[in-house]
This record gives structure tokens, sequence and C-alpha cells, in this order.
């Protein structure tokens, strides 16, 4: 099911314009293969960022302005020489819309900056790659806390920002599970497929809302869902539209009818592209 239809009607009438036959044949080159992983298990009636560790009701903070961002632990075991996790690796678009990474140590509670300085647009991953000296030597070692993202300088309750939330790596996971997709400012988001996948139980019903912050203008979209009773996944969505260049793409979640907290992952599969082409089926809209 296409949520976004053809920018036209008209026939393709040439093989050269479509970009989906073109990627089965080989003839596109520059693709990067991206994928999105989001969940959360806490999507009640109030419009909630699928993202692991958010509570219901909290959506991720997102503005086109550079700003300096902090990453803090709600564990002061996240140290060093804590039981916990020490080296992380952020990935983020920065102020001149490019996609880089950042390797820093963790702090406990106390806020790290990421990069220095007002020059972060937004994060998009969060992932623990060391261990404090006091962690386990085997494969069992993570974060003990909630890895929070906000602004720095933002006040602090346990190590989680009290305003602005800018992403989080949940407790024990070791990795994000943040439903954002970026690309950089040469380059396009052509998607492939998104799914959904809820625990939606009796009449629980729920609304996915899609958003997208680029260079040429910003899009909201929203699918009910589920589309029909008793298949799996709730949403199988292909042929997505592509994205314009430097855009983000983030996914809140909300339930709209029933009484249970729903859980929800969003997979998106997708291609940055730097080839700069255009093609009918694959217009820009987010």
């Amino acid at each position: 099911m296409s949520i976004i239809g053809k920018k036209n009607n008209k026939k393709i009438e040439d093989d050269k314009t479509s970009f989906s036959i073109n990627l089965r044949r080989g003839n596109v080159t520059n693709l990067i293969p991206k994928a999105l992983l989001g969940f959360n298990n806490d999507i009640e009636a109030v419009e909630t960022s699928i993202i692991d560790g958010f509570s219901s009701g909290e959506t991720i903070t997102m503005t086109s302005t550079s700003k300096d961002l902090s990453i803090s632990s709600t564990s002061t075991e996240d140290n060093f020489s804590g039981t916990g996790g020490f080296l992380v690796i952020i990935g983020l678009l920065n102020g001149d819309r490019r996609r880089i990474s950042k390797i820093l140590q963790l702090n406990g509670q106390t806020q790290v900056s990421i990069t220095g300085a007002a020059d972060i647009i937004t994060v998009q991953s969060i992932a623990v790659i060391g261990l404090g000296t006091g962690a386990p030597t085997d494969a069992s070692g993570e974060n003990i806390g909630d890895l929070w993202i906000g602004l720095t300088g933002d006040t602090l309750t346990g190590g989680k920002p009290d305003n602005d939330l800018y992403g989080c790596c949940a407790a024990g996971k070791n990795a994000s599970a943040m439903a954002i997709q970026i690309c950089g400012s040469t380059e396009l988001l052509r998607s492939n497929s998104l799914t959904i996948l809820s625990s939606l139980n009796g009449n629980d019903t729920g609304e996915i809302l899609f958003y997208s912050m680029s260079l040429s203008g910003n899009i909201t979209y929203k699918v009910n869902f589920p589309i029909s009773v008793g298949t799996a996944p709730d949403i199988d969505i292909s042929n997505l539209p592509q994205g314009s260049e430097g855009c983000i793409v983030w996914t809140n979640a909300i339930r709209t009818n029933g009484n249970n907290s729903i859980s929800i992952t969003a997979i998106l599969n997708a291609f940055l592209d730097s080839s700069g082409e255009r093609f009918v089926d694959a217009p820009i809209i987010f």
C-alpha cells in the first residue's frame, strides 16, 4: 500500500526515468543502503516518539537551527571507572548538514558536550562501544542508565534533561532504537519500504505520524493502523517517495482507541543517493 501516490498519473514511457526499474537493473550508482529501527513500548493516547526510552507523551525536539547538545546518563556507573558504559559513538547531522559521527567518554550523570559548539541539527544514533573498568569482561557489559541527549547547560534530574529531549539509548541496550533518518545537503533519501509492527489488542487502533524537515520545506503525514484486522505487519509500505537534500525524517505514534499501552516497532529501509538524479516515480516529498 502506498501512502503517497505518484507525482502524477502519467504512464512512465521511458525506463530511463524510473528509479525502481533502474535500481533493479543495477543502473543506479552512489547508493548507500540505510536501515532505520525505532521502538517504543509505551504508546498511549498521547503523541509519543518511537524511541526506546521515551515515556508516553515524550516527543523528540526537532529544529532546523544548530545547537550545542550534550549526552548524560541516569546512572553514575556509566563512566571510566564504573560498571557500565564509558565510550559511545554518536551519529548526527551537523550544522553544515553533513552526516558525521563523534566518539565521546561518558561522565555519569554529568553532561558531556558532543561537539563543544552549537554545531548539531539532530542526533540519529547512539551506541556504546566501550565499558568502564569495573564492568563485566564478557559480553554481558552494558550501559547501566538511560543515555540522554539534551541541550548543553539544561537542568538535569538524575542525569535526564528537564526540558527538550534530542535522543536516548535505553538502559541495558548498548544501542539506540530511534525512528530517525537523516541525509546530507548533497544527498537524497530514497525510501524503499517502511514496516510498522504493533502489539494491538482487541479494539485498539493507532496512528503513525511521519515528519520531515528539509532544505526545501517541512511535511507531515498520518497513517491509521491496523490496515486490516488479523494481518501482520500492521503496515507494510513500499515505494515511498524520495527525500530532498539535507532532510530529517522522524516518526511518532499515538493510540487512538483502546485502553492498552501499545508497543511499536518501525523499520525503514532506504538509500542515501549522491548521484543527483531525478526520477518520475520518486518525487521529492520528504
